[in-house]
């Protein structure tokens, strides 16, 4: 059974546009407008929801989102909403996870790990294993291979019997260049119909496999390609 991102698209506006002054109904529709490309759109409702209320740390961090996974200017936009939120609280941990991502992808190496060792500074990998997994892929997109593959496995062991984002785990096998085993686990991630599936037409973290003709199929199966 496919997504349908279309209808979602469609049903996130008409709530948005019946309910123009809640900021979670234009969060939403950027949402849905960015898993299927939408940039400017999807900004431009991101930064409404961020003027609407401007206190919410999720409004802030989807507005992030939009800039990152557009990857425009050159990630620039991404950086400086996570500085700002940092500034304000600078000891999120969820923020520095996510911001130690944004300076990977812009190719700041040094001060991508060092955000990402802050955010699971004083935290067990079974106590938090999706920011841990998301550190492993920070290693992995700066090419600390050993470190990614280590923290991988203790990630996937602390969650033995327990779920796992399937999807974060295919991008980190992406970033290693790791085809196979990244298809492995988007077959999980398809099969277990995990909502982080909704990024991958999007996912500069998914770069190194988009051109495998698997990839493609995997955009058929969750309905963003016919």
């Amino acid at each position: 059974m496919k997504w349908d991102w279309e209808g979602l698209k469609r049903e996130a506006k008409r709530v948005a546009e019946l309910a123009p002054g809640d900021p979670y109904t234009h969060f939403w529709y950027s949402t849905a407008l960015g898993c299927l490309g939408f940039d400017d759109e999807a900004i431009s409702e991101a930064k409404r929801a961020v003027q609407l209320d401007p206190s919410s740390a999720l409004l802030r961090m989807g507005l992030a989102a939009r800039y990152w996974l557009s990857g425009r200017p050159d990630y620039n936009e991404a950086i400086a909403v996570f500085r700002e939120e940092l500034q304000s609280n600078p000891n999120d941990a969820q923020s520095q996870n996510y911001f130690a991502a944004v300076y990977a992808l812009k190719g700041m190496p040094a001060e991508a790990i060092a955000e990402a060792e802050k955010s699971v500074a004083s935290l067990s990998t079974s106590e938090t294993g999706y920011l841990h997994l998301n550190v492993a892929l920070v290693y992995a997109r700066v090419g600390r291979r050993q470190d990614a593959l280590k923290l991988l496995d203790e990630c996937l062991a602390s969650r033995k019997g327990k779920p796992i984002d399937a999807y974060t785990v295919a991008e980190i096998y992406s970033a290693l260049d790791e085809k196979d085993e990244a298809f492995k686990w988007l077959e999980k991630t398809y099969r277990d119909r995990l909502s982080t599936m909704w990024q991958l037409k999007v996912d500069p973290f998914m770069d190194n496999i988009r051109s495998d003709p698997r990839f493609k199929e995997y955009l058929k199966l969750a309905g963003f390609e016919k």
